[in-house]
């Protein structure tokens, strides 16, 4: 039995996905590939040859369920969800499983990701308040009040400067490796997160059961931002502002003052995206 499973969820990614298949293949890794009915034909051969278990899935039902359809499958002590639009290079993999095995409370781990220019990315947040929908990654208010604390709290941009492990509140789901004993304490991936907030919502639960969540700066993965997302941007933040809606009601008390708050901010950043032309305004 392999140590490590790793689950790709493909949605017309296929380039990017066979490049990153490529250098997985070179290890050795239990590879699960599920399928959310992607327009573009799979070669299945490739497939086949090549010992990849291949789930095809007969229509869009969101990253989380789509996750879930690979965890059935997955076998090792390690388990990874990754994006296709991701370059690995060397051992990252294997590194962050070595920390993850020698650390018992820690839950899952996740490196820092860069663009193709080296620069940093975001890779680790605290969970969302109300507050962080008006300072998120890409908010106006953000762009006004460059360095304000909100933002710099949220994303965690000083931390990224460090390359020992740090303790955040959540990882990015570009890439991670969790324990496999996770999802025995934890549950699955909650299917009400269509797309985005999975993660969020993965780690939260890791630390309501006393794990860790870890960002490994030192471990470094390259993401090709934006290649693999929706090409309908309006479709894209109408997803992820009912994944962080939901977010909030399932771990808040509901309430008026919260709701009113919380479409302000999505109207807030839906004028920036509209009005102000700006494609990278983006809710959190």
């Amino acid at each position: 039995m392999k140590n490590i499973s790793l689950i790709l969820v493909n949605y017309n990614t296929t380039n990017y996905l066979l490049k990153l298949l490529s250098f997985l293949l070179k290890k050795d890794y239990q590879i699960i590939v599920v399928d959310n009915n992607s327009d573009e034909l799979l070669p299945i051969e490739y497939f086949k040859k090549n010992n990849i278990l291949l789930v095809r899935l007969k229509k869009n039902y969101g990253y989380a369920k789509a996750l879930n359809y690979g965890l059935k499958y997955a076998q090792g002590k390690f388990i990874g969800i990754l994006n296709p639009d991701i370059a690995l290079k060397d051992n990252e993999i294997e590194e962050l499983a070595y920390y993850l095995e020698k650390n018992p409370d820690w839950g899952c781990i996740a490196p820092l990701f860069v663009n193709e220019k080296e620069e940093i990315l975001p890779s680790s947040r605290s969970f969302p308040k109300i507050a962080h929908i008006f300072f998120g990654a890409r908010s106006l208010l953000t762009k006004i009040f460059k360095n304000n604390p909100y933002s710099a709290q949220f994303l965690n941009w000083d931390k990224y400067k460090k390359e020992e492990p740090l303790i955040v509140d959540a990882v990015i789901g570009t890439l991670i490796l969790f324990k496999k004993a996770v999802f025995e304490t934890c549950g699955n991936f909650d299917e009400n997160f269509f797309l985005f907030a999975e993660d969020l919502d993965i780690c939260k639960r890791i630390w309501e059961k006393n794990w860790k969540v870890i960002l490994f700066p030192k471990i470094k993965v390259t993401h090709y931002l934006g290649k693999a997302r929706i090409k309908n941007l309006m479709k894209a933040e109408r997803e992820r502002f009912k994944s962080f809606y939901y977010f909030f009601k399932k771990y808040s008390a509901a309430n008026f003052f919260l709701s009113f708050l919380f479409s302000f901010g999505v109207a807030l950043l839906y004028f920036q995206l509209i009005f102000l032309n700006d494609t990278k305004a983006k809710i959190f």
